[in-house]
This record gives structure tokens, sequence and C-alpha cells, in this order.
């Protein structure tokens, strides 16, 4: 059951609750959108086209800080090296992405957010 996400295709985490267990998944098209805003920018930058890609630049950093932004609680939880119990999977992977499971005394934390 997903719980915290709205139906859209644009979300930095899908939370789910597993019983006692809450597993953060990633999800990639957010990882290949930030590569491609990166790849452009630097094309640009290669081509002499200075001030579109210090605006690409730009667009980069709103994207970042809003995903700082958005997803801060849930990066505090992560970095806590005691309640993360396993990760699998990988960022860029659409078979196997990057799965994030958090051991069970976090989940009132989460819900109730």
């Amino acid at each position: 059951m997903a719980i915290n996400r709205k139906r859209s295709f644009f979300y930095w985490y899908k939370v789910e609750s597993q019983g006692r267990h809450i597993r953060f998944t990633w999800n990639t098209w957010v990882s290949y959108t930030r590569v491609l805003i990166m790849v452009s920018a630097l094309a640009l930058c290669v081509s002499n086209h200075v001030i579109l890609a210090v605006i690409d630049l730009i667009m980069y950093l709103v994207f970042y800080f809003s995903y700082l932004m958005k997803n801060h609680q849930i990066l505090l939880i992560i970095q806590q090296k005691d309640q993360v119990e396993k990760i699998v999977g990988n960022r860029y992977s659409f078979r196997h992405p990057l799965k994030i499971s958090i051991k069970g005394s976090l989940s009132s934390l989460i819900i109730g957010k």
C-alpha cells in the first residue's frame, strides 16, 4: 500500500508501509532528468551558449533545492545508519530501483508527517 504519494509521474520517493517496516523506493525518472539537465548545460557551454547554460544550471539548482525541501525529513532518517535496515537496487535501474528499508521504530514518524 503506497502512502504519501499522489497519482503523478513526478515524485521523489514512493513510501510503502509493510507492517512495522517502511520502504522508500526512488523514482528512476528523477535520476535521468537530473543527468539530462546536467548534460544539456554542458552541451550549451561547449557550444558557447553561456547564458542558456546558466539558465539551465539555475533550473538544476531549483530542481535540487526542491528535492531537499520536499524530502528533508526522509533524508535525515536515511542518514541515520542505525535506522537503515537494508539498501538494494540502483538509482538508474528501471528493473531494480533503489529501495531503502527502515526499521519499524520510525513508522509513526513518517506516517504522522
